[in-house]
């Protein structure tokens, strides 16, 4: 090629470089597909985080006993109460630790990274929270049963009777108070996905299909022909 020619670059009809892209193979699940994929596993992860969490979530130990007027009176033992603080966050942390792990494992999905996959991971960690919060408040139910301060019988010559109650799912019964309770792990979810996105180098987040990435030529510099007269 002689100094005077320029290598032939792809021009489109704009007259605009054309992308030189290698399209590696597109992947087997559509964005939507993959996305309903991920939603669904984290929420199939509830069930064993509820199921799990009622294994090990502490009781709250109370007791209740007679009074002399012919009354009743429930107490928590000690600090007791506490519990239903520690059972709540043990629960909610427990899906926080899925949502996050999930995050970091979705990003190596590499062909459907993007926001629908971020959408995904945020609306998963909360049904993963709520199945939890769900299929744990169940299995505690089943394992404490109800506190029926009223209908508690006590031991003949005894006027107080010892027994466990229910850890609690939410930090308490308002809607407020639920709704802080479940929003810990789609948070997180979404402040991780959030920081791989920030630290990729690329702006199509390495995914599917890649964004065009035109190339373009650098100038060549025509040397000067001898004799050549520049007036003429």
């Amino acid at each position: 090629m002689s100094a005077s020619e320029e290598p032939l670059v792809p021009m489109s009809a704009s007259e605009e470089p054309v992308a030189a892209v290698n399209h590696p193979g597109a992947p087997r699940f559509s964005h939507a597909r993959a996305s309903a994929v991920v939603f669904g596993a984290l929420a199939a992860a509830g069930v064993l985080v509820g199921a799990l969490w009622s294994v090990i979530a502490p009781g709250v130990h109370g007791a209740i006993a007679d009074t002399r007027d012919n009354g009743r009176v429930f107490v928590h033992l000690g600090t007791q109460a506490d519990n239903f603080f520690i059972g709540t966050t043990m629960l909610m942390g427990m899906a926080a630790v899925v949502a996050v792990i999930a995050s970091a494992a979705a990003w190596q999905w590499r062909a459907h990274r993007g926001p629908i996959m971020a959408g995904a991971l945020t609306l998963g960690a909360l049904a993963c929270s709520a199945v939890a919060a769900g299929v744990g408040a169940v299995l505690v139910r089943l394992r404490y049963g109800a506190l029926d301060i009223a209908g508690a019988q006590l031991d003949e010559g005894h006027r107080i009777k010892y027994v466990v109650q229910a850890p609690a799912v939410f930090y308490g019964h308002t809607e407020a108070q639920i709704a802080v309770s479940l929003a810990l792990a789609p948070c997180l979810a979404a402040m991780v996905y959030m920081f791989c996105v920030v630290a990729c180098a690329r702006d199509d987040l390495d995914a599917w299909p890649p964004a065009p990435t035109p190339t373009y030529r650098a100038p060549v510099a025509a040397s000067p022909v001898e004799g050549a007269n520049s007036t003429a």
